[in-house]
């Protein structure tokens, strides 16, 4: 009995630990997010959990917790709403139109991230990398009408480059390398979402800013994976 006693006592230290670590995080995030109005809450959950009440301590935690998650969501938010004008000054600098669409403007997604310094230069090497190649890749033709062999001035269309074939197999090779590092392909389809196509992570997010907080840091990950399959990709090819 006493030996089951103390393993009792064991668990409960345990989680009182786990659970003190978890108040200290917290109090350290309310101290910094000015305006929150949340110490008191968080010095309610230190007294439950001298009391040794740790699950009302968990449960006032869980509620702080979510109160700063959505106050991140909202200055996130807010930033972007008061972005719209400087992105879309961004992008039309970069011959990118920007067409009203309802309370909205459409935008480069990765253009967006990159001028917001939200990524790492490396990030960005990479993810402009990967922009390239999708564009290569999704080349089907070029029209010309003045540059024809005849002259003639008629249309021309000249089927796709062997360049364009290349991009396609390394873009086939990348996706294999992410998926196999990942587990799935939605890394790499989040990737060439946002950095191929340029489609903002907020709309794949469905509007949704917490959302797109998440994805913002899955995309990061894509991007590091992409990183090493691009260098392998070198060396296989000066093998």
């Amino acid at each position: 009995m006493s030996q089951l006693t103390a393993t009792h006592r064991q668990k409960v230290e345990l989680a009182r630990r786990k659970i003190a670590q978890r108040l200290e995080i917290i109090r350290g995030r309310v101290e910094v997010d000015h305006g929150c109005n949340l110490m008191a809450q968080v010095d309610k959950a230190a007294i439950q959990l001298h009391l040794l009440n740790l699950r009302d301590c968990d449960d006032i935690l869980n509620r702080v917790d979510e109160r700063l998650v959505q106050r991140e969501a909202e200055r996130a938010a807010s930033q972007v709403a008061n972005d719209i004008g400087e992105q879309n000054e961004l992008l039309a600098s970069r011959g990118v139109k920007t067409e009203p669409a309802g309370n909205s403007f459409s935008r480069d997604g990765f253009v967006w991230l990159e001028s917001k310094r939200r990524l790492s230069p490396d990030h960005i090497a990479t993810g402009r990398k990967v922009r390239a190649l999708h564009d290569r890749a999704t080349w089907d033709g070029l029209r010309s009408k003045a540059d024809n062999d005849n002259g003639s001035g008629e249309t021309a269309t000249f089927l796709p480059t062997e360049v364009s074939m290349q991009a396609k197999s390394e873009i086939a090779w990348l996706r294999e390398h992410i998926v196999t590092s990942s587990g799935g392909s939605g890394p790499f389809d989040l990737m060439i979402a946002v950095c191929g196509e340029g489609v903002t992570l907020r709309t794949i997010a469905g509007c949704d800013d917490r959302r797109a907080i998440v994805l913002e840091g899955q995309l990061i990950v894509a991007l590091e994976m992409a990183a090493v399959a691009f260098r392998r990709m070198g060396d296989r090819n000066a093998a």
